[in-house]
């Protein structure tokens, strides 16, 4: 029977042979166990069972697996020297009892790296490790039986040998400009990608066979494995990211006790992303691997999952290399929507705070994705957004980036977004209805003037009143501006006029005193400096940088007019004026908050008589467009919470609102008579007595 089995073994070299015939000579008996040493000179294979007397067969190939250990001990050592690298049998060639005996074998005789930097050398030894890979990959999928502990602390001996490694630095100046990739289409290539991919292979089918049990695994597949694992993410090799995403979501899914770790290790690899580099391959391969994580998340969503969301998802916009991994952002962004629809004013909100200022391609990849959320949104959360987002899309509208106006325009197209925009249509409308208007008189792009004349059209139809409102206001404004530009343009032009009169003398150009305090001159200042921080309050400077702002408004705007301005009442008039603007907007910006939300519909009964008259004031007559916005959404929020409440507000700040015009009626006649009174007097030395009956107070409301 031994002849019989040592016929079968392959033929091969002289050399070989001598050395099979050798190893040949040991007979295994029944009571000896048959093991293997690893590299470090230990036991391979304590746990492998011993054969039984009747299926006793010799310890094949000794001498090779010998040199195999040299092989592995001259690696370690720094020595590469591979004369003595040789082929291990084929498991078709063994029985069944040394099979699992000689899987170990070979993996320690993969544990050899090659040099692939130069193509031509050790091609033999290379071609001979390809062959053994491909055997450990075929006998992996056909295993019958669970993988033992050893040969599982094997496997991953050798699978972090090959793997793990330290990326070699490309130079990557100019490679990111506006978030193209210019080296996308050639991607660099691993020249060691022959010997990678069947290690990879062998690594996917050991996690994801059935006979490898996750409970001993989880020993060597432990969190320093896995750190490693997510570091060979950067490889600049699109090949191995995509064996990387699927093996480490096949770990995910079968190492629960792993998957909060996996999911903080890959947050911490945003950050870094983020904040500090903006510089890792595997982004996108990351994203996709949390897609699919994200959609199997429990309901409802754990504060953990929407910390995530907003620290790492999405402030993953800002990076300018955003196109490279845009499109699975995009959709783990939209699961989480889809999971919580109370998410979407958070994600509109976030949008907002990276929108893009100069990077067109960038702000069309936004208006895409903002389309999406749009489509998962539900009333409450769009109405909660719906002001500073639509001052967005106007100026999105007014872009002269055709792609970037006519992207926003075609969000009209979309029905679920068009009834949000109907239904609100008396907010968003003033927003929009300039932008509109300035489309369609002058852009230069005739397919953007087409689709604001159609989305025009659909504002007319839908409320033809609202639209007239908003069209006679335009016009009214547009009549303002010109105005204080001529007025700016007279006054600069008059300065120009003065100063070429005293340009012979060394006189300083100073107007009359006379004109400083009524002229127009003056009066323009006042205007075209409250215009334009308005502007630029509109654009959120101001709440950046509000001290700075009204230092200007308030002295060196005045103090560089080639005048001196007597009366300090305009300049305390327009700091108080917009220090009022900051904090009635900042105050309604408190409805936005859940928290505080919900403890004041707990207690409406008791805050919505207080802050009624306030509410009803700003709606009607405040000169902020935004303040104006805002104040009805925390109306109407009142209104839906309790009508009948809300009706007996409203009731009763229109009968104080007619005893003040009232008492305002009398008091105006009580002082036309007293101006009658003094006027006949006017000659004599008589005092001017009031009369007795002349109110004193202001009635109680």
């Amino acid at each position: 029977m031994l002849k019989q089995l040592l016929g079968k073994l392959p033929r091969k070299s002289s050399k070989s042979t001598a050395n099979r015939d050798h190893g040949g000579n040991h007979a295994a008996n029944s009571n000896t166990s048959t093991g293997s040493r690893s590299s470090n000179g230990k036991s391979a294979n304590s746990n492998i069972s011993s054969v039984a007397a009747n299926n006793s067969a010799p310890d094949v190939s000794q001498n090779l697996g010998n040199k195999i250990h040299q092989g592995v001990n001259s690696k370690l050592n720094g020595d590469l020297g591979f004369s003595q690298y040789e082929g291990l049998p084929g498991f078709k060639d063994v029985p069944s009892s040394e099979k699992q005996n000689l899987f170990i074998r070979k993996l320690n005789m993969c544990c050899v790296v090659f040099d692939f930097t130069e193509p031509m050398k050790n091609l033999k030894e290379k071609e001979i490790k390809r062959q053994t890979l491909q055997e450990l990959v075929d006998y992996v999928t056909s295993v019958s039986g669970k993988f033992s502990e050893t040969a599982m602390q094997e496997v991953m001996k050798m699978v972090s040998a090959n793997l793990f490694r330290t990326f070699t630095p490309q130079p990557r100046e100019n490679k990111v400009v506006d978030g193209v990739d210019l080296e996308e289409d050639e991607p660099s290539m691993d020249s060691a990608w022959p010997h990678l991919q069947i290690v990879y292979e062998l690594f996917l089918r050991f996690v994801s066979s059935a006979e490898t049990d996750a409970k001993l695994a989880k020993r060597y597949i432990d969190q320093p494995f896995i750190l490693k694992l997510l570091d060979l993410f950067d490889s600049e090799d699109p090949r191995e990211r995509e064996y990387l995403k699927t093996i480490l979501h096949r770990i995910y899914g079968k190492f629960m006790v792993h998957r909060p770790f996996i999911r903080k290790a890959i947050n911490n690899i945003f950050y870094q992303f983020i904040f500090e580099t903006e510089k890792y391959n595997g982004i996108a391969e990351l994203l996709e691997i949390l897609g699919s994580i994200i959609n199997g998340f429990a309901l409802p969503l754990k504060e953990e999952h929407k910390m995530f969301l907003v620290r790492a998802m999405i402030p993953l916009h800002k990076p300018r290399c955003l196109a490279m991994y845009h499109q699975p952002l995009s959709y783990c962004i939209i699961q989480f929507v889809e999971k919580d629809c109370k998410l979407a004013d958070t994600v509109i909100r976030g949008l907002l705070k990276y929108w893009p200022i100069t990077n067109s391609s960038k702000e069309v990849m936004f208006l895409n994705e903002l389309e999406e959320v749009l489509e998962a949104t539900q009333l409450p959360e769009f109405q909660r957004c719906m002001v500073p987002l639509f001052q967005q899309l106007a100026r999105c509208l007014n872009s002269s980036h055709f792609q970037v106006a006519e992207r926003a325009l075609f969000l009209w197209n979309n029905d679920p977004i068009e009834n949000l925009i109907i239904q609100n249509r008396k907010v968003i409308l003033p927003i929009i209805f300039p932008a509109l208007e300035k489309n369609v008189s002058n852009h230069w792009n005739q397919a953007v003037r087409s689709l604001t004349v159609n989305v025009r059209k659909i504002f007319e139809d839908l409320d033809h009143e609202l639209f007239n409102e908003c069209l006679l206001k335009f016009q009214e404004d547009e009549k303002k501006e010109v105005e204080i530009k001529a007025r700016s343009e007279a006054a600069w032009k008059r300065l120009e006029e003065i100063a070429t009169q005293k340009a012979a003398s060394d006189a300083m150009v100073v107007a009359p005193r006379k004109a400083l305090t009524c002229s127009a001159s003056a009066v323009l200042l006042v205007e075209v400096t409250v215009a334009s921080l308005r502007s630029v309050y509109e654009v959120s400077f101001l709440l950046l940088f509000p001290g700075p702002c009204l230092d200007f408004a308030t002295s060196t705007c005045f103090n560089s007019w080639p005048c001196v301005i007597t009366s300090s009442i305009s300049v305390a008039a327009l700091k108080l004026d917009l220090e009022k603007m900051m904090v009635a907007e900042r105050a309604l910006y408190l409805w936005n908050n859940d928290h505080i939300e919900n403890l004041i519909r707990q207690n409406s009964k008791a805050r919505l008589p207080v802050i009624f008259p306030a509410l009803e004031k700003k709606g009607r007559n405040h000169w902020n467009q935004v303040v104006q916005s805002l104040t009805v959404n925390v109306r109407k929020i009142f209104a839906d919470t309790d009508p009948d409440l809300f009706e007996e507000c409203l009731h009763q700040f229109q009968e104080n609102e007619a005893k003040a015009e009232e008492f305002k009626t009398k008091q105006e006649a009580t002082w036309k008579r007293l101006e009658e009174i003094a006027a006949t007097k006017a000659a004599s030395s008589e005092a001017v007595l009031v009369p007795r009956a002349i109110p004193t107070s202001t009635p109680s409301s």
